[in-house]
């Protein structure tokens, strides 16, 4: 958000949901930013109601959930690539756009490229939901676990 701020878009509000033990501590370091801890959040589509784009930076995500939500709702991603599950979503999601791990300011400037580019959101936001329906619903997931099984050896 520093990064953002010294970009000139301190108006970009970032919303952290979810407690946990450094919760604290992220608090003190976030202070004078423009950064609200929402906590514990019950109602996620209220949530993703109120959310223009989603921004993904952890180290390690096994599978990429934290990506597949935002994006089934037609919200953007800007995402790390880690060399975790979450890089499998990238490749098969143009919902969200990968930076490098820890590359800051590749992450700031894909954050405002989106936000300032209404036809790119748009395609992002249309086919993202696109593609985690064809790749990351329930039936394209239950299709893909049948062919394993139909492949093993009886």
């Amino acid at each position: 958000m520093g990064v953002l701020k010294a970009a000139g878009r301190g108006d970009i509000q970032l919303r952290i949901a979810g407690d946990g033990p450094e919760r604290s501590a992220l608090e003190r370091r976030a202070a004078g930013l423009p950064i609200t801890f929402v906590g514990h959040v019950s109602d996620m589509d209220k949530f993703w109601a109120e959310t223009d784009l989603s921004v993904f930076t952890a180290l390690w995500e096994p599978f990429g959930l934290r990506l597949i939500e935002p994006a089934a709702r037609g919200i953007p991603v800007v995402a790390y690539r880690n060399g975790s599950g979450s890089d499998e979503v990238i490749d098969l999601c143009r919902g969200v756009s990968a930076v490098p791990y820890g590359d800051s300011a590749a992450l700031v400037r894909e954050i405002i490229d989106i936000l300032e580019t209404p036809s790119r959101y748009g395609r992002m936001a249309r086919e993202g939901r696109q593609d985690c329906e064809t790749h990351f619903s329930l039936d394209a997931m239950a299709e893909s676990v049948d062919a394993v099984y139909a492949r093993m050896p009886a």
